[in-house]
């Protein structure tokens, strides 16, 4: 549709002729067809909804005035309103995107065409940029990216930083609903993202671009020069996501901690701490049986990965059960940094979270000082943190014989260590073990003792495991055999422990727990963890 009528003064007649005859037959026609048989993506929550009807609106818009197809038209664009406005209240409450940053990124690209259309042709975008969350999820974006300027990649994305998503950013500049102060921060952050994509700013200052990387076209189209550095650092450094599509239902579901906002000058290489995790839900489209998982930023490096998508052409890699698309690692519990139990490190699909509604999880604390209504103090003593949360599990582990599951994150004062503290307790003897795992793309060092030292980058993270006493860590690389993607170079550090004999050596008699610390500081002293129960501001995790 943009095509054709950014050109339509340089085509024949003849040409447009042959153009609105084939749209027409072969677009919608057939359109009206899938509409009248209510077809799936015609009323959906998800990426089809808007790619499909929006894609029809925007071409719709373009063709409404030729009298061949005028008619079809004018019938597809009303069905496609309605169609198209399913999926844009799948950003509630807050502007979270359940499918992860790449389809986050596909659903902007066509959101975004569909309402400046709209309100190019009519004046307005019939309401749909005042759906709940939409004229906010560029935080949801901004958040999802660390320090490295690359996102938490859950689900079917990738951590790459071409996936920052900068046109975006600049075309959310232009959104009438939002926000000034929000409009001037999404200008900002396109330029400062166009620049990174682009190459800006090697190591040494040099000034090396290569444009190819970016979408010019959409970002001078949008350009805007407002907003500054000054407008990221005056964001929260901490922010909880509620999730409304498949089954969220407006559970807190994603959380990001940050210790401050990398300065630009930083590129992509701020040392920042930066943690991303979330709660468990397998049913939506291109998620994984992921609950508790977390990616981890410190340094000026990624310690704890996703490992991302996989072959799309994996067979029933888009069948959403144990026996089809968890059973591939990438996409099973055994390949996220999280708990699994009964690891036998070959069949995956055994010791999966549940897939089903029932195994869905939230975020059931979440506090932090991170400038917006936290409740993690002002204290920068060894007994106050600065971000803590918790995530509950239970519901994920289930079937596997757990009747309470719950993962705690801390950081202590100052962010100098991150501590993971995971607490189980059983329904019965079905779980025999439990193992800890964290991907990494790091050198591992284990000396047989409870602690590792990761190398990356010329940097070094100090991983301990705290409790119970007396447990190694053990390390695989991941070998991933074809047609799965490569997995080069990541590793898999761990711990299992059988559970009897964890529930002798814990330091608290029940539950089991599991207290793993992370940190580049050898000597970093870890403070008393209390129980999960105990965290809730204004006690903290941390006792004195």
């Amino acid at each position: 549709g943009i095509g054709f009528d950014w050109t339509f003064s340089y085509l024949s007649t003849s040409q447009r002729d042959t153009i609105v005859a084939g749209v027409k037959r072969l677009g919608f026609d057939e359109a009206l067809v899938q509409y009248a048989n209510k077809v799936f993506w015609t009323n959906c929550t998800f990426n089809w909804g808007i790619v499909t009807n929006g894609g029809l609106m925007v071409g719709g818009l373009a063709f409404l005035d030729e009298a061949t197809a005028a008619a079809n038209v004018s019938v597809v664009l009303s069905s496609a309103v309605v169609g198209v406005s399913c999926p844009f209240r799948s950003f509630a409450p807050h502007g979270g995107w359940h499918e992860g940053p790449m389809y986050w990124q596909y659903v902007a690209e066509y959101a975004q065409a569909v309402t400046e259309s709209l309100r190019t042709i009519y004046g307005d975008d019939r309401n749909l940029s005042s759906a709940t969350g939409f004229n906010e999820t560029a935080l949801f974006r901004l958040h999802l990216n660390g320090p490295s300027q690359t996102p938490f990649n859950f689900g079917d994305s990738t951590a790459d930083i071409s996936n920052s998503a900068a046109g975006y950013f600049m075309g959310y500049a232009a959104l009438p609903t939002s926000s000034p102060s929000l409009r001037a921060l999404c200008a900002y952050e396109g330029r400062r993202l166009a620049k990174l994509i682009a190459g800006y700013g090697g190591p040494n200052g040099a000034s090396r671009y290569n444009c190819s990387r970016i979408d010019c076209a959409r970002m001078l189209i949008e350009y805007s020069a407002s907003g500054s550095q000054r407008d990221l650092a005056a964001q929260p450094t901490a922010r909880l996501f509620k999730l409304s599509a498949f089954g969220w239902d407006g559970r807190p579901a994603i959380g990001f901690f940050r210790s401050a906002w990398s300065e630009e000058a930083s590129g992509v290489s701020g040392r920042e701490a930066w943690l991303g995790f979330k709660a468990a839900n397998g049913v939506p489209n291109h998620n994984d049986l992921d609950g508790g998982t977390f990616v981890f930023e410190v340094g000026g490096q990624r310690w704890a990965i996703d490992m991302g998508s996989d072959n799309y052409q994996l067979p029933g890699y888009f069948t959403q059960s144990v026996a089809h698309r968890y059973g591939f690692y990438r996409k099973a519990t055994a390949g996220h940094n999280t708990l699994t139990f009964n690891n036998d490190g070959v069949d995956w699909g055994a010791c999966d979270q549940d897939p089903g509604m029932d195994g869905i999880t939230e975020i059931t604390l979440f506090e932090h000082r991170g400038g917006d209504g936290g409740h993690g103090g002002n204290s920068t003593s060894p007994t106050a943190s600065p971000a803590y949360a918790i995530v509950g599990l239970t519901a994920a582990y289930a079937k596997q014989g757990v009747s309470r599951a719950e993962r705690g994150f801390a950081f202590t004062s100052t962010f100098e260590q991150l501590l993971i503290v995971d607490e189980i307790e059983l329904a019965n003897e079905t779980a025999q073990n439990v193992t800890w795992a964290m991907h990494t793309m790091a050198e591992i060092a284990l000396d047989g003792s409870a602690s590792a030292v990761l190398s990356l980058g010329g940097n070094t993270l100090h991983a301990t495991v705290i409790e119970p006493k007396g447990h190694p860590f053990s390390a695989t690389a991941v070998r991933l055999e074809p047609p799965q993607n490569p997995s080069d170079g990541v590793s898999k550090l761990m711990v299992q422990i059988l559970l009897t004999e964890a529930r002798q050596l814990s330091e608290t008699a029940t539950p089991t727990r599991i207290v793993v610390g992370l940190s580049m500081n050898a000597a970093a002293v870890t403070p008393t963890v209390r129980p999960l129960a105990e965290w809730k501001a204004p006690r903290g995790p941390f006792a004195s």
